[in-house]
């Protein structure tokens, strides 16, 4: 496996992650199968505590971290969408971050 690339979307108040895909080269693999161990800090919490979970939630889990720590709140109102890319080989993740917003424009004149 050479990278994942984590799908989320979100608007309305409520956001998803949408799909999760594996790749080797530009080959669609499966994930790898078992448990991996992560770290969790609970909210009030001042020491890590350790968790087994499938590789696809381990890596849910990071992508809601992430976009919580860049920008919470993605789900609300008009939402946003985008992409998480892990690269396996160069060891970096990559946020393809994209904001939906509603504009209004006003213009009022008098003479």
């Amino acid at each position: 496996m050479t990278r994942v690339v984590v799908i989320f979307n979100g608007e309305g108040d409520s956001g998803q992650i949408e799909d999760t895909t594996a790749f080797a080269g530009d080959t669609q693999v499966a994930l790898p199968g078992g448990e991996v161990a992560s770290l969790d800090l609970p909210y009030g919490e001042t020491q890590p505590v350790e968790q087994q979970h499938s590789a696809e939630l381990a890596l849910e889990s990071m992508a809601y971290d992430l976009l919580k720590e860049k920008h919470d709140g993605w789900e609300n109102s008009d939402g946003a969408y985008g992409e998480f890319t892990f690269d396996v080989a160069a060891q970096t993740i990559t946020l393809d971050y994209n904001e939906r917003f509603m504009s209004s424009e006003h213009h009022a004149y008098s003479w």
